[in-house]
């Protein structure tokens, strides 16, 4: 989405955490939760309510934005637990607002490693994962029975379409992250991670070679006309749904509109470059626990008992997608969905992404060096080079 996007999201959120008294800080013995209204609220709220019924210890859910918890929690106010993506981890850590958490061992068994990497910082686990998702190739079985493999294939099929008045794909070619599992595929990173669990914010990979040959490929297809010059996230949804394009790299939020719209589709990884899986960022919901909380022994058996339970999992995934469950018995469950095991594959070739602080100053030059790419005004190379600086020199 874009800022203007983004900003009237968090200004609707904002409203209804204020309308909803969400500003009143954790007690002892009281649990309280805060999660974004569009992830599975409802549920949530539910089986919070059985909870308390089953257990006689008060708590209530109630609606929030990161920015809401951030001013909270720096104040000494807000949640015992707030459920939020990952990639926020860095900065509340360095702020202080979080503790870590030692889950059971049957906990930590029955979660998929990937999940406990993006909630581990420093060696330490900062939250309980609960979903994964990433991007991944989406695509409309009337038009594509089998999906590409390659970006070789995939301009292969662009000629084909193209006698219909069709083309073959399109993705949101103004945001990095639509368009970063490219770069990634044969070994771009964004900042690298040191043995001791840190990240070397000095150690940025966005031009390396690998980097270069995926946005070498961009570029020569915006040239030769299978992607076009640009594109939001929205138009690429319009023109899949209204048949234009054949395929996009979308995420589960896209599915539910598509169904609307009665177009039967498949997923699948992301088509290959140069021969190595395309890698997308990979993001995980999580429960943390505010440094603040008074409740810590509460807020863990909540959350191992409650929320990470199985009924609980499968009604919150009915309810809003969580792409795929964390969990990771009912992950190979669900996979019996050809949908979700189209987007696993994508999440598996992916890695989380960064949660450092410094993360915050990728996204701006990355997605200035996607412009430049699409317009050719330099070379991929050089084009990468100026990217890393700005990040570096922020």
């Amino acid at each position: 989405m874009g800022g203007k996007c983004r900003w009237l999201r968090a200004s609707t959120l904002l409203a209804t955490v204020l309308a909803t008294g969400a500003a009143t800080a954790a007690e002892p013995g009281r649990l309280l939760i805060w999660v974004n209204k569009d992830k599975c609220f409802d549920t949530w709220t539910r089986i919070t309510q059985d909870y308390s019924k089953r257990t006689g210890i008060p708590a209530k859910v109630e609606a929030t934005i990161p920015d809401f918890f951030l001013s909270a929690a720096s104040a000494g106010r807000g949640p015992d637990i707030v459920i939020w993506a990952h990639d926020t981890l860095g900065q509340w850590v360095a702020d202080g607002l979080l503790q870590p958490v030692t889950p059971s061992a049957r906990v930590r068994d029955a979660i998929d490693p990937q999940g406990w990497q993006a909630f581990t910082l420093g060696r330490k686990v900062w939250g309980y994962p609960i979903g994964i998702e990433a991007i991944h190739l989406i695509y409309n079985k009337r038009l594509v029975p089998v999906p590409p493999k390659t970006f070789e294939e995939v301009a292969a099929l662009d000629k084909k379409l193209s006698a219909e008045g069709r083309k073959a794909i399109l993705w949101d070619l103004s945001h990095i992250y639509y368009s970063w599992p490219l770069l990634a595929a044969n070994g771009g990173y964004a900042f690298r991670i040191r043995e001791d669990g840190t990240w070397n914010a000095n150690d940025i990979g966005v031009a390396k070679p690998g980097a270069i040959k995926g946005a070498a490929l961009i570029q020569q297809m915006a040239r030769s006309g299978v992607l076009p010059a640009s594109a939001s996230r929205e138009e690429a949804e319009s023109a899949f749904i209204d048949g234009r394009v054949a395929m996009t790299i979308d995420g589960p939020w896209a599915w539910d509109e598509i169904k609307r719209a009665g177009i039967d589709f498949g997923t699948a990884a992301i088509p290959r470059v140069a021969g190595k899986p395309a890698a997308p960022f990979v993001g995980v919901t999580g429960a943390m626990v505010s440094r603040k909380s008074p409740n810590l022994k509460l807020a863990t058996d909540y959350i191992e008992r409650a929320l990470l339970a199985p009924a609980a999992l499968k009604a919150c995934n009915a309810d809003k997608s969580l792409g795929v469950p964390a969990d990771r018995q009912l992950r190979a469950e669900l996979e019996a969905d050809p949908r979700v095991r189209g987007m696993s594959e994508a999440a598996r070739y992916g890695a989380p992404m960064p949660n450092n602080p410094e993360m915050r100053y990728f996204w701006a030059p990355m997605e200035t060096a996607m412009e430049s790419l699409l317009e050719a005004r330099q070379t991929p190379k050089d084009i990468l080079a100026v990217a890393a600086k700005q990040i570096r020199d922020h």
